[in-house]
């Protein structure tokens, strides 16, 4: 995971050379984000309920970021590392709420919701491991 000085250390790098950095260190690609290819009808128009609601999130995010003076592509970049309709609602909310003047707070809040996630992930993975050893124990036991 990035860590904010590494964003923040340099006054030469643009914002867009720094969310570039960002999406290189994402594991994640759109396709992952999105559950796969989805189910398609014969004609390949149907789209998943999942992908809907994802293009939904992303395009509510890269609105409400457009509406607050920010660039469309800081908004796809956004949306792009966040990976998940319910992280983007909470971007989206966050930008309602604080209505944030400069990009770098953006971008750091971001990385929190980025960050909170990863650990949440930690800690089910971590207690899916307990339940197995649990059960490792109890029935040798």
């Amino acid at each position: 995971m990035i860590q904010l000085d590494q964003i923040f250390s340099t006054n030469e790098r643009t914002l867009k050379e720094k969310l570039q950095m960002v999406e290189k260190e994402s594991k994640r690609g759109d396709v992952a984000r999105l559950g796969g290819r989805g189910n398609m009808n014969d004609e390949g128009r149907h789209m998943t309920d999942a992908k809907k609601e994802w293009i939904l999130a992303k395009n509510e995010l890269i609105s409400t970021m457009k509406g607050l003076g920010f660039s469309e592509e800081l908004g796809e970049a956004i949306a792009k590392n966040l990976g998940s309709p319910k992280a983007m609602e909470r971007m989206t909310a966050y930008l309602c709420y604080v209505k944030p003047k400069k990009e770098e707070l953006v971008v750091d809040e971001m990385l929190a919701i980025c960050s909170e996630i990863e650990s949440w992930r930690k800690k089910k993975a971590s207690e899916e491991t307990n339940v197995k050893m649990n059960r490792i124990l109890n029935d040798d036991f």
